[in-house]
């Protein structure tokens, strides 16, 4: 077996190496369409942009985040119990400032438990009413797919590729340099059947 044999090899490892790094690359550049020899050419997350963010928001909204789950986080970490307190301190500080000062402290005290005590009844009865009337708004007029799906869509390329290659180095390096020996062993098998 001659040295120039082991060029074939050598040369398929460069090529699948070189291969690997140019398809990493399309997948976002050309940012735009570019005409090269009568064909339009564009990487393919900029080209499909509007289907991926359709894809995205479908995801978010069905699997990730629903206005349902929203409202099963805010009943299950007690939401409106806090609520009822801030408003309770706020009612409180309300009245001890509206209440003349003339009045005797323990009058005060007096008026001031009444109110917070029936303030306190009916705001525990109308939250729930009041939580449930915004989700159903919030699910009447907010669109989480519509969100997710505009801004995929208002999302700079060039910024998502500089993300991707960061976050994802070694991961796309380990497919460059697969390319490269599967490039090898392809050129191998090459070799040793011109050999035979």
């Amino acid at each position: 077996m001659s040295h120039k044999a082991w060029l074939i090899p050598v040369i398929g490892a460069l090529i699948g190496w070189i291969t690997n790094i140019i398809a990493i690359r399309l997948l976002f550049r050309p940012y735009k369409p570019v005409n090269i020899l009568g064909f339009k050419i564009q990487g393919l997350l900029p080209k499909r942009q509007k289907e991926i963010a359709a894809a995205v928001g479908k995801v978010v909204e069905s699997e990730l985040v629903s206005i349902d789950s929203i409202r099963r986080v805010v009943e299950e970490n007690k939401v409106d119990r806090r609520i009822v307190r801030k408003v309770f301190y706020l009612i409180k500080d309300r009245i001890d400032d509206r209440l003349p000062v003339l009045l005797p402290s323990s009058v005060k005290k007096m008026i001031r438990n009444y109110i917070m005590a029936q303030a306190k009844k009916e705001i525990r009865e109308i939250l729930p009413q009041i939580a449930n009337g915004m989700v159903r708004e919030l699910e009447d007029q907010v669109s989480l797919k519509g969100m997710v799906e505009n801004r995929v869509n208002e999302f700079d390329f060039k910024k998502l590729e500089e993300i991707v290659l960061r976050v994802s180095k070694k991961e796309l390096r380990f497919v460059e340099v697969a390319g490269g020996i599967l490039g090898f062993i392809i050129g191998l098998l090459q070799m040793l059947l011109l050999n035979l």
